[in-house]
């Protein structure tokens, strides 16, 4: 099965089970020095699947199992590019020894890596040569007639250096950045906001707490905090949480179409292609009905990227991939 791993002996096939499934949540805890044994994880994977077909088909009641077992494949698909990075040129040796069939799909994460980064730039691309032509004469327009006073300049500016942070990964060289734009323009709930995402994903959730309490006080409605805290979630990779609040945001007020088109790129992040079609869908329709026609090119534009992909990859939504073959 796996380089490291041992499974203990003399357990039923339900205990071998929930052994395999702890032992998964240990190593998704410790893929920073992990290394190239991170491809054990992908073996325990292949195993916990193949338990859980042979026990569903003796008819043993493993929901449980199952449940924490998607639960680890959403964790996998957040993680996927620490474990590509971790695996090294370790991942496609083992691929080809392993000869996956396209269900397991843990075995594809560099290919999936890749077309996501080459996803990113193409978007990426897309934007910058709409957004060179505005920025210009929108600096212009700027400095002239709507400059803000110094204290929220120097806000925005720290605000720019740590939202760089945490593009680049760095999480804690972002939080003294946005500690010092919160100090400026303490009244902003979004540096408040910034501020609980990221000890959030540090861990410190009772600073978080805090932090979140403080940043919903400066929004409108419950749907708007959610909205915005969904958005920075995904932002930072938190993306299970970002798209719990993305629904809780749709359920308040099912007319916000910014998180059907945020939600759209977890969808699309999971290989979740039909889901993804369907909130992109829903949000080009509610542009038209808004005018808001920046939201309604964007979103064209994602739906027939999010087409594309679908037609082409060979990843099944992580939430199904259990269904995909029956091994037992």
């Amino acid at each position: 099965m796996g380089k490291v791993y041992i499974p203990s002996e003399d357990l039923t096939a339900a205990d071998r089970l929930r052994e395999e499934l702890d032992e998964i949540e240990l190593r998704l805890s410790q893929l920073d020095e992990a290394g190239p044994e991170v491809v054990t994880l992908l073996y325990l994977f292949d195993r916990a699947r193949t338990d859980l077909h042979e026990l569903e088909a003796a008819g043993t009641d493993v929901r449980a199992e199952r449940g924490r077992f998607e639960a680890y494949q959403r964790g996998l698909r957040e993680e996927q590019a620490r474990v590509a990075a971790q695996a090294g040129d370790a991942l496609p040796a083992e691929r080809e020894a392993v000869d996956p069939s396209p269900a397991q799909w843990w075995w594809f994460l560099d290919d999936a890596v890749a077309e996501a980064r080459r996803n990113r730039l193409r978007r990426t691309l897309i934007w910058v040569g709409i957004g060179v032509a505005t920025i210009v004469v929108g600096l212009v327009l700027y400095n002239q007639f709507l400059a803000p006073p110094p204290e929220m300049r120097e806000a925005l500016g720290y605000a720019a250096q740590a939202e760089s942070a945490v593009d680049q990964g760095h999480i804690e060289a972002a939080l003294p950045r946005f500690e010092a734009a919160a100090t400026r323009v303490p009244d902003d709930p979004e540096y408040a906001l910034w501020l609980g995402v990221l000890h959030a994903y540090l861990g410190e959730q009772e600073m978080a707490e805090g932090y979140f309490q403080e940043a919903r006080a400066g929004y409108e409605s419950q749907a708007d905090f959610l909205l915005e805290r969904g958005q920075i979630e995904t932002r930072v990779g938190l993306l299970e949480v970002g798209e719990d609040h993305l629904t809780r945001a749709i359920e308040i007020d099912q007319d916000l179409a910014a998180a059907y088109y945020l939600r759209s790129s977890i969808y699309q992040t999971w290989a979740m292609y039909d889901a993804a079609v369907a909130d992109l869908e829903r949000a080009i329709e509610l542009a038209e009905a808004n005018g808001d026609i920046r939201l309604l090119a964007m979103s064209r534009i994602q739906l027939a990227v999010v087409t594309q992909e679908r037609a082409v990859s060979p990843l099944p939504p992580p939430t199904s991939s259990l269904e995909e073959e029956n091994d037992g």
